[in-house]
Formats: C-alpha cells, structure tokens, sequence
C-alpha cells in the first residue's frame, strides 16, 4: 500500500514519501495544487486510470471552463498550466466507497473547500450529507 503524504505549500497529511503509482493507476485518490499559491489545492478521486482524469482536468484549463473551480484558477491572472503540480496520495481501493470515502476525508483534512478549489461535492453521492 502506498505511503500517504500530501505536499503541498500549505499543509502535509500523514505518512511517508515514496509513491508507487504512475499515471496510468487506476482507483486512486489525487492532489492537484497550484505552484505558484496556496489556494490551489484539489483533493480528487477517479475510478478509471489517473492518465485520463488528469487529461480532462487539462482539458478544462485549456478551454478557461468557468465551470470548474480548477480552470478557472489557472486561468486567473499570472497562472497557467505549467503551474499546476499533481501527486497520487493513495490507490488499491476496495470499493468505489471506501475511495470517495478517502477522498473526503482528505478534503475535511486539508480543508481544500475552503482553503481550495473542492467546490463540488454531488460526484461523492452518499457521502455528500458528510461535508
């Protein structure tokens, strides 16, 4: 199982520093965070491999959609893509419950809904009455 550590400018969650995964594990809990601030951090979570997920996080910075706090932090003034930073936290989820279960708790732990880009919670189903 994968040591648990987020790095990020402002906050560091559990655990040690080695990281198992590539860009094409699936079923894992990630981190995306701005280089350049603190207020960018996005704690999320994809079934299908990383590789896919993070393409369509790309995808909507590069069209500015105003509909994803993501992009529509790289696309503030003085930010760009290359600014954006990922790391895998956690992967070989049981279940798609116990994935988003982590996904949540990362979120509560970093506090990224209020210190971050976690603006949409209804992907999280059950699990969304917790926030």
């Amino acid at each position: 199982m994968a040591a648990e550590t987020i790095k990020s400018r402002t906050e560091h969650v559990d655990g040690g520093l080695k990281c198992p995964f590539k860009c094409d594990s699936a079923n894992v809990v990630y981190l995306l965070f701005c280089n350049k601030c603190s207020q960018g951090n996005y704690i999320g979570e994809t079934k299908t491999p990383f590789r896919l997920r993070f393409n369509n996080h790309k995808q909507t910075i590069r069209s500015n959609s105003k509909a994803h706090p993501v992009a529509v932090h790289f696309n503030l003034p003085s930010h760009s893509l290359i600014d954006l930073k990922v790391c895998i936290i956690k992967g070989y989820f049981k279940t798609d419950s116990e994935r988003k279960a982590h996904e949540l708790k990362l979120i509560r732990k970093v506090d990224s809904r209020n210190k971050g880009l976690n603006k949409e919670f209804s992907h999280l189903g059950t699990f969304s009455c917790l926030h």
